[in-house]
């Protein structure tokens, strides 16, 4: 596994950027989301872990860019995260962290999120062929199925799919952000009319694409 992450510095506010490649291998993030905006880094994680050790990786990511916002000119009170596919899944992960119990920090320390085209409850997973290289324990399950967290869900999210991507991508979005209303939290869901896996998450890139539209007003970054 060689995921990437990209890190875009918009005015004092950060939004951290995950993409996995079907949790296996790496794939280049997106560009800069705005086009004003200095091109972002790109930080490779650890090679070679199972995928729930990615999950550690990434919220101890984020607890130390909370940390240590300051000193990069970040403030701590402004983190977003996005993620796309299996970047999409460790995104609603570090959404349902408990911050407070495991990290010593705010419980809304991510103030927003975006999960394109990705997966929140993995029993489908372990159901599926890849079962054959992701070897999943009931426990493991559990604890990566975000959807299955969010009692610890403090922030608003915003859901994404294209409606030319596979079934299972499709329903999995549409299932969380049900359940995330359900649960009286605030969720948008965006629909890609004729993006598929691949081109949807392109829009993120563009500051009047749907995507990027999305993530700037949820950040509060859209002039009027």
């Amino acid at each position: 596994m060689c995921p990437k992450e990209a890190t875009v510095r918009t005015r004092f506010a950060r939004r951290d950027f995950m993409g996995a490649g079907a949790a296996l291998i790496g794939v280049a993030a997106a560009g800069p989301l705005l086009a004003q905006q200095p091109p972002a880094p790109v930080v490779e994680r650890v090679k070679g872990p199972p995928v729930w050790l990615d999950m550690d990786q990434v919220r101890r990511a984020v607890a130390w860019v909370h940390r240590n916002a300051q000193s990069f000119g970040g403030d701590p009170n402004r983190i977003y995260v996005s993620g796309h596919s299996s970047g999409a899944h460790l995104a609603g992960v570090v959404l349902t962290t408990d911050w407070r119990k495991e990290f010593n920090l705010p419980a809304d320390t991510v103030k927003g999120g975006l999960c394109c085209s990705g997966l929140f409850d993995l029993k489908a997973v372990r159901l599926s062929a890849r079962s054959a290289y992701v070897k999943f324990t009931d426990e493991i399950e559990q604890a990566l199925s975000s959807q299955r967290h969010l009692d610890n869900l403090n922030a608003p999210v915003i859901v994404a799919h294209g409606t030319l991507e596979t079934p299972e991508f499709q329903r999995q979005s549409r299932d969380f952000a049900a359940a995330v209303k359900a649960a009286g939290k605030p969720v948008q869901l965006v629909v890609g009319e004729g993006y598929n896996h691949f081109e949807i998450v392109e829009t993120l890139a563009n500051p009047y694409g749907l995507l990027g539209r999305a993530v700037l007003e949820q950040m509060k970054l859209v002039q009027a």
